[in-house]
């Protein structure tokens, strides 16, 4: 009896996607990974698993800058973001 070889495995399915909800005071344009996704608050944002930079930005205040680190299948809330004024 000849065997034959195993077929190889199926592919792996690829990781479930994650979720970011975004708010900030004031209110700001953000940015996932260089790509802008709207003013502040945002909600269910979907994104691959993994780090992500974050970016918000308003007209009178500093540009912040934060990074997160989403799981799969996890949604990651950061909603105590505070824009700083500056000085005109």
């Amino acid at each position: 009896m000849v065997r034959r070889p195993a077929p190889p495995p199926p592919p792996a399915a690829p990781p479930a996607p994650g979720y970011l909800s975004i708010n900030s005071t004031p209110w700001a344009e953000l940015s996932v990974d260089g790509r802008v996704v709207g003013n502040t608050p945002q909600l269910g944002i979907r994104v691959t698993p993994g780090r992500h930079r974050l970016v918000l930005v308003r007209d009178g205040f500093a540009a912040e800058t934060t990074w997160v680190t989403v799981a799969p299948g996890a949604t990651v809330k950061n909603t105590g973001l505070t824009l700083t004024r500056v000085a005109p």
